[in-house]
């Protein structure tokens, strides 16, 4: 498996999330400080480690390894104004009924 998809993603996660430095959420993640930098060197992270990922950027484990975006969108949508997500919800209504 190519892990290079998990790392784009943890870039995106930490640029919303206003984390400067990866190695910061790294820390606090407690996977380690170097974890990007071994990923990048051909080693595979510890299911351990994947979920300590996830856990700490509050989305799934299958998002993380880019096996699907929901995580993102449901993300992005939970943090619009209220009535923009009333209007999205009318949208998706009115669509779905094609």
């Amino acid at each position: 498996m190519d892990f290079t998809i998990m790392l784009e993603r943890i870039e995106t996660l930490c640029a919303a999330n206003g984390i400067k430095n990866r190695q910061t959420a790294y820390i606090e993640s407690g996977v380690g400080k170097d974890f990007g930098v071994n990923i990048k060197k051909g080693s595979k992270p510890s299911v351990e480690k994947i979920i300590a990922l996830a856990d700490y950027f509050d989305v799934s484990i299958d998002y993380l390894l880019g096996r699907n975006d929901t995580d993102e969108f449901l993300r992005r949508f939970a943090k619009l104004p209220k009535e923009d997500r009333d209007t999205i919800l009318t949208l998706i209504d009115k669509l779905s009924k094609y």
